[in-house]
This record gives C-alpha cells, sequence and structure tokens, in this order.
C-alpha cells in the first residue's frame, strides 16, 4: 500500500511540475505578447505625432503638398503621374494599407456615398500592390478610380503612415482638410464629411 502512495504522490509532484512549467510559458508568452502589441502601440503613437506635426505645419504655413513628380498605377498596372488624374478639387482616400476594414467601414461609405453624387474622387495606396488594390477595390464595391502611389526619390507626407487617411488635392498637389481616420470619434467624422458635402461641390 505504501509503495501505491508513493507512486502517487510522485504522479503528483511530476503533474504539479509539468503545470508549473506550463503556467510559466504561457505568463512568458502572454508577457512577449504584451510587449509587441505596446512596441506596435509605441510605433504607432510616433507616427500618429509626426502626422500630427505635418498638420500643424499644414495649418499654419499653409504648405503641404505631394511632390510633381508622383507617379501613380491603376489597378491595370498603366503607369502615369498623378497630376494627370486630378481634376479641380479631388477628394483623396488615402489607404495605405490592409489593418482596420471592420472600423474603416463607416467612413469608406461616407468617401463613396460623396463620389456617387458626381464629386471628383479617387483612392492612393502606398503599400498595396497593384493586385491587392485590385481585389480591395472589388472586396468593398469601391466605384472609383484607385492607384498605387510609387516610389519617390523625395520624401513626402503621410509616406510612413499606415491608417487611413482622407484629404482635399487641388490639381497643383496641395493638401487641405485632412482627416484622420479614427473609429472612436464617429461624430466628428459625420461632420468632416458633411463639410466635404457642402463646400466641396
Amino acid at each position: 500500500m505504501s509503495k501505491f502512495l508513493n507512486y502517487v504522490i510522485k504522479i503528483c509532484i511530476v503533474i504539479l511540475l509539468v503545470m508549473n512549467v506550463f503556467y510559466i510559458y504561457i505568463a512568458r508568452e502572454k508577457k512577449h505578447s504584451e510587449d509587441r502589441i505596446y512596441q506596435e502601440q509605441a510605433a504607432d503613437m510616433v507616427k500618429f505625432q509626426n502626422l500630427e506635426k505635418e498638420m500643424n505645419a499644414m495649418f499654419v504655413n499653409d504648405y503641404l503638398y505631394l511632390p510633381t513628380e508622383l507617379t501613380i498605377k491603376d489597378v491595370k498596372g498603366n503607369e502615369q503621374k498623378l497630376t494627370e488624374v486630378l481634376e479641380g478639387n479631388t477628394f483623396v482616400l488615402w489607404y495605405p494599407q490592409h489593418n482596420c476594414s471592420l472600423c474603416f467601414q463607416n467612413s469608406l461609405d461616407r468617401f463613396l456615398s460623396y463620389a456617387r453624387k458626381g464629386r471628383k474622387a479617387i483612392v492612393l495606396s502606398t503599400n498595396l500592390g497593384v493586385r491587392d488594390l485590385y481585389f480591395f477595390k472589388k472586396k468593398y464595391n469601391i466605384d472609383v478610380s484607385c492607384y498605387v502611389v510609387k516610389k519617390c526619390p523625395q520624401s513626402y507626407p503621410f509616406k510612413e503612415y499606415t491608417h487611413p487617411l482622407f484629404f482635399n488635392l487641388s490639381e497643383d498637389l496641395q493638401i487641405s482638410n485632412l482627416w484622420i481616420h479614427n473609429a472612436k470619434f464617429e461624430k466628428i467624422s459625420e461632420e468632416y464629411f458633411k463639410m466635404q458635402e457642402r463646400y466641396f461641390k
């Protein structure tokens, strides 16, 4: 009987040791995951702060432009200068990459509603390839022209930013009325699109 009891005790000890190792592993993985999320959030915050600086500079100095030599490709792979597709005041959705499709849907719907009323609007993307942009257009039933921004030798606004933006773009590539999409501020987003409807016909 004592042998059996000793055997059971040993088994229990082994199980406890395995469980402890397992919990330590889970805790370590959770810590690594939290650290990774923190690092990503910190990187996003830096990008957001840089964008805020660009916005402040735009509002103070009224100088924010895209470079005139910027070239683009449409979803068929045809390449041309960005200036060739602009006509008057163009409403732009700057969509760098797939990163928040669900939270982005409301603003996308408002953007497309604006365009369907006959207003000039386009989509520009920096990180998607031509094929990815084609499927993005199909998936969300986007019926405005979509373009991939080609690499440009000089720096330009929003180059490193990874979240959707909206702004007006003049024929000389001046940026104005910038809106940084943020799902937490849907009311402000509504007012922004109402402003577009009201003043940019």
